[in-house]
């Protein structure tokens, strides 16, 4: 019987279909796993052809190198607690939450780690994971990343003595006189242009309470920083980034905060003193009201 196109069913019966094929991936996601595991402790890669699992993954099964990646931890955690299956098949756990536990479960800790990473995201587990076992922080500081080479420009094919020879030999085209017709054939494709992705910046926990950034700036942002951790000399006298960025971070919440309703309620409150005081010396100054 053939399953019914998505465009012919109701919205109602679409969503559970959906929760359905949902729970359907994550189960094959299981039993992949599982199956994967067998494979590698038989070591049925080497009786295929291939040098490792990994190269089983790329050659045989053409997994990227992100997903076989992905697997193969998630697998071998799996293979240390098989108690996670259960929460891979429901889904308070997936491949990429799976493989950052591993880093930090112990048989004392993994009730209590399943329970706090259930259904959370990566960014939330990664943040976890760092509360646990922190990492070691990069060292603070502007780098130049290096520039890419240009594309090497092939050499011209060099073709051998006979066939030089009869090229010179052989009689080229006609020169176009007045009488004969332009060609009008299409003109050949430009050459394609290679645009250089650009990284994109994260965010990654390091410990419980500090994260890293990493980001990439432009020259321009890169001298309007230096520019104001000079300005910032007296309040950060060593020139912490991380503290000139802070600073450049609550100026422009005080600035656009208000403007955007996202001043939070301490820094309302500091203000209405203010506001209290400059009306006292506004009363002040008019006087008191005449009574009729």
């Amino acid at each position: 019987m053939s399953a019914l196109a998505p465009a012919s069913l109701d919205s109602n019966v679409l969503a559970l279909r959906l929760r359905e094929l949902a729970g359907e991936e994550r189960n094959v996601q299981v039993d992949f796993l599982l199956h994967l595991d067998e494979f590698d402790r038989r070591r049925a890669f080497v009786a295929a052809g291939h040098a490792s699992l990994w190269a089983y993954c790329l050659e045989a099964l053409h997994l990227r190198e992100g997903a076989a990646g992905r697997r193969i931890q998630a697998m071998r955690v799996l293979r240390r607690f098989p108690n996670l299956e259960a929460p891979l098949r429901d889904g308070r756990l997936c491949l990429s939450t799976v493989a950052l536990l591993g880093q930090v479960l112990t048989e004392e800790n993994v009730g209590d780690l399943l329970a706090r990473a259930a259904f959370r995201t990566r960014a939330e587990v990664e943040h976890l994971v760092a509360s646990i076992q922190a990492r070691t922080a990069p060292r603070a500081g502007l780098r130049k990343l290096a520039e890419r080479a240009p594309a090497a420009v092939s050499a011209p094919l060099q073709l051998p003595e006979a066939e030089r020879a009869e090229t010179a030999t052989a009689p080229g085209p006609a020169k176009p006189t007045l009488d004969s017709p332009l060609d009008t054939g299409p003109l050949p494709a430009p050459p394609p242009t290679f645009v250089k992705p650009k990284r994109r910046a994260e965010t990654l926990a390091v410990s419980e309470s500090h994260w890293s950034l990493r980001v990439t700036l432009d020259r321009a942002c890169k001298e309007d920083l230096e520019t104001l951790r000079s300005l910032l000399s007296h309040k950060v006298p060593d020139g912490d980034l991380a503290a000139v960025l802070h600073e450049a971070i609550r100026c422009a919440i005080e600035k656009h905060g208000k403007r955007k309703g996202a001043v939070g309620p301490s820094a309302r409150r500091r203000t209405r003193p203010r506001a209290r005081r400059s009306m006292r010396r506004s009363r002040r100054r008019r006087g008191p009201r005449s009574r009729r």
